[in-house]
């Protein structure tokens, strides 16, 4: 296969062939007409990259693999956007909880870290953690900053390791006492209670 010798023109060939039948799937799935090219466009290159894995076996009927490839992202999106509104329900029966008749209070130390945190972080970086907790592709965030996928995929990764640096950098410089305030906090939190 031409693709696993990395010859570009396969690549441009593939997504060009298989583009209206993907694109043409993802309407009559539903996905927004406002990002429907460039979602189509973003799994059609997923499978063009898992099709040049040397494990990769070449189905034979490669239009109804792209078919599949196209019903699977769209439901795992969609699975993702109804634990998004689910996530987001939960932020805001925390903010409506009270205890006591107060309102549930997030530790110091935990604001700290917090603080910590977005000081070490631009705006891009932002984004890019954004991007990364909504699972939005690589290649989808390096068409919005106008870079290559790679140069996007190392950012993130490097913005990762940052910050879980930093973030145990901070760690160590609390008390004992403030790091059991965090770890009951986030027990609590794990377990439900309010």
């Amino acid at each position: 296969m031409a693709m696993r010798r990395d010859e570009l023109l396969a690549f441009v060939e593939f997504i060009d062939r298989f583009r209206q039948m993907a694109w043409n799937e993802a309407r009559g799935l539903g996905v927004d007409s406002a990002v429907r090219k460039s979602w189509t466009e973003e799994v059609l290159h997923d499978c063009a990259l898992a099709l040049t894995r040397t494990t990769a076996k070449t189905p034979a009927n490669v239009a109804g693999y792209v078919i599949v490839s196209v019903r699977r992202r769209f439901f795992a999106d969609r699975r993702k956007v109804q634990s998004d509104d689910r996530l987001l329900g939960t932020y805001a029966d925390e903010l409506r909880a009270t205890d006591h008749g107060e309102p549930v209070k997030i530790p110091e130390p935990l604001m700290k870290l917090a603080e910590a945190l977005a000081a070490e972080i631009s705006e891009e970086d932002e984004s890019l953690l954004e991007w990364k907790r909504r699972k939005l592709g690589y290649t989808q965030a390096a068409i919005w900053l106008g870079v290559k996928r790679d140069t996007v995929a190392h950012r993130t990764l490097r913005l990762t390791a940052r910050l879980q640096k930093a973030a145990q950098g901070f760690l160590e410089s609390l008390s004992d006492e403030e790091i059991q305030v965090i770890r009951r906090f986030v027990n609590r939190e794990k377990r439900g209670d309010k």
